[in-house]
């Protein structure tokens, strides 16, 4: 039971932070080779395109290492696509941000639905490749990228938390409920392993027995996740789950009251402990020989 309590305690280190922490950080790497890949990788003549809906081509590049005859389409909106050319450009560095700054160029934005087209000139723009939004606006980190810190704090008034509300209280929830599941897979196998024992198949019986329930407590908490994720009313039993499990376990093993096993379901036990323990067996009888 101690131990179980230390792997809560992992897994609540993870679940709220360790997880979301590194997703931040495998997202943020990826941006950065993507940039790297603009800066330094694309060839010259040749269409590249970019994880997330971008196209990249440059006509060439300078011995300055600027590039010349810019083409980039940016699919990501929805609504929108966005297409820039430019004579030139280079790429910087600047506030832990990668943009190519273009000059003399055009953007034109085409609507999806109505096909409306809109051409704007400029002198100088730049281009945020650490995957912004077409508006200029930085891409927020999803709720599975936010410790359990930034999920709380964000206000409910923030544009990105508002559109998805049932999202950010249904991840809250699940890390916070997750952290209760050793401590129930734990007693859901401690309540089986006290069941009584006879001299021929109990001990096989009650080893699967137990190794079962904890895989169908942790499959009951994986299918509330899921109904949690689709609709904010099932959250709540992220939590009745394993207290339920918890609860019924404990007073099991306080009253010593023997788990019911379905009598099909225990001669599968039964013949499934005997092979196991046949096969240990024979392994020890061939090591030992």
């Amino acid at each position: 039971l101690l131990l179980s309590v230390l792997v809560a305690a992992a897994l609540a280190w993870l679940s709220l932070f360790a997880g979301p922490q590194a997703l931040q950080t495998m997202r943020d790497m990826t941006n950065q080779v993507r940039a790297d890949i603009v800066a330094n990788v694309i060839q010259p003549g040749r269409f590249v395109d970019l994880e997330g809906g971008i196209t990249f081509h440059i006509r060439n590049r300078a011995g300055d290492g600027s590039l010349e005859g810019l083409f980039i389409r940016d699919g990501r909106a929805s609504d929108f696509i966005f297409t820039y050319t430019a004579e030139r450009g280079r790429v910087i560095e600047t506030l832990g941000r990668t943009l190519v700054v273009m000059e003399n160029g055009t953007v034109e934005r085409n609507a999806v639905d109505d096909r409306a087209t809109t051409f704007v000139a400029f002198g100088s723009y730049a281009f945020d490749l650490s995957e912004l939004q077409p508006d200029g606006k930085p891409a927020p980190y999803k709720a599975s990228e936010r410790t359990i810190a930034d999920l709380i704090a964000t206000p409910r008034t923030d544009p990105y938390r508002a559109s998805r509300e049932d999202q950010f209280a249904s991840e809250i929830h699940v890390r916070l409920s997750t952290i209760a599941y050793p401590v129930a897979m734990t007693l859901a196998v401690f309540a089986f392993l006290g069941m009584p024992r006879t001299t021929r198949t109990s001990r096989g019986l009650a080893l699967l027995g137990g190794l079962a329930a904890a895989a169908l407590v942790r499959l009951a908490g994986f299918g509330v996740a899921g109904l949690a994720g689709a609709d904010a009313a099932f959250i709540p039993l992220l939590y009745v789950v394993p207290t339920a499990v918890i609860v019924l376990a404990g007073a099991s093993i306080l009253l010593g009251v023997q788990p019911f096993v379905p009598t099909p379901i225990r001669a599968v036990f039964e013949r499934l402990g005997d092979l196991v323990r046949d096969l240990f067996a024979r392994f020890g009888a061939r090591r030992a020989g």
